[in-house]
């Protein structure tokens, strides 16, 4: 098998992914990665594209360039000032929050009956709906003559399900 990019520049991929966390050990990264060692490994050799989201979260959490990631090139950590590192770092802690709650949300939506999860589901949908016809400023379609009831039904498994036909 080929390989993406050249050794000497995955190589160089690779040592900077571990310095944004001064990490020494590929198995470290996987674990602050949150990816299996063999997936990191397949990115480090060149036989499977690294993720942008990966690089994304690489980025956001070591808060470093994702172009000094890739190329080695610029700053490590851009516009690194102690004020815009710790308004980052509040950014980050809040987006963290903020999905907590929606896990929290799921959890709860989980433990309500069929009925209730119904007739909760069909209300999102209809509120998502208004919202994107607003913001699609789509006014000849009036929100409240969409009918939303029988999209979505409760299968066995308590998971929400496309309603039959």
């Amino acid at each position: 098998m080929e390989n993406l990019l050249p050794r000497e520049q995955l190589d160089g991929i690779k040592q900077r992914m571990l310095s944004a966390f001064d990490l020494s050990e590929p198995g470290e990264l996987a674990k602050r990665l949150g990816i299996p060692y063999q997936t990191l490994q397949h990115y480090f050799l060149g036989r499977t594209p690294i993720p942008v989201q990966l690089l994304l979260h690489l980025s956001a959490e070591a808060r470093v360039s994702i172009h000094w990631i890739l190329t080695g090139e610029g700053e490590k950590h851009p516009g690194n000032s102690r004020a815009q590192s710790q308004q980052f770092g509040n950014q980050l802690d809040e987006r963290r929050e903020k999905q907590r709650d929606i896990f929290d949300l799921v959890a709860q939506f989980k433990e309500l009956p069929d009925e209730d999860k119904i007739a909760l589901s069909n209300k999102i949908v209809g509120l998502v709906a208004n919202y994107l016809l607003s913001a699609c400023n789509i006014t000849e379609i009036e929100p409240a003559r969409i009918e939303i009831i029988p999209i979505l039904a409760i299968n066995p498994s308590n998971h929400i399900a496309p309603s039959p036909k």
